[in-house]
């Protein structure tokens, strides 16, 4: 009886080996990911000689360069004190309160004179 169990475990075992060396098993494929970035923000914080923030720089103060080929600046917004200083947005336009009438015509204009005859 121990030898047929024994017999059973040797033949079970070189099949195994044998099936194991007949289907190498291939390497999952490693998943390959393709990014691009167009735009990068970076903050910069500019003090003169004497350690003072400088908050009177522009755009046109700043060159900026990657592996040594100039890059256009898309933005430049000052940050001070806690507000946003941007150059692109134009001023927001003052709304005026009460009932707001058409400009009056020129005295010297003759249409205006003509049709309220």
């Amino acid at each position: 009886m121990k030898t047929a169990a024994i017999t059973v475990l040797l033949v079970v075992a070189v099949l195994w080996l044998h099936l194991s060396a007949q289907s190498p098993q291939t390497p999952a494929p490693v998943p390959t990911f393709r990014t691009a970035v167009d735009l990068v923000t970076s903050d910069v914080v500019v003090r003169n000689k004497r350690g003072q923030f400088q908050a009177d720089l522009s755009k046109d103060d700043f060159e900026l360069y990657e592996d040594g080929v100039k890059q256009e600046l898309n933005s430049f917004v000052l940050v001070h004190g806690g507000r946003a200083y941007t150059t692109q947005a134009p001023e927001p336009s003052i709304a005026r309160e009460g009932i707001i009438l058409p400009p009056s015509p020129p005295v010297n204009d003759t249409r205006a004179a003509s049709s309220c005859s």
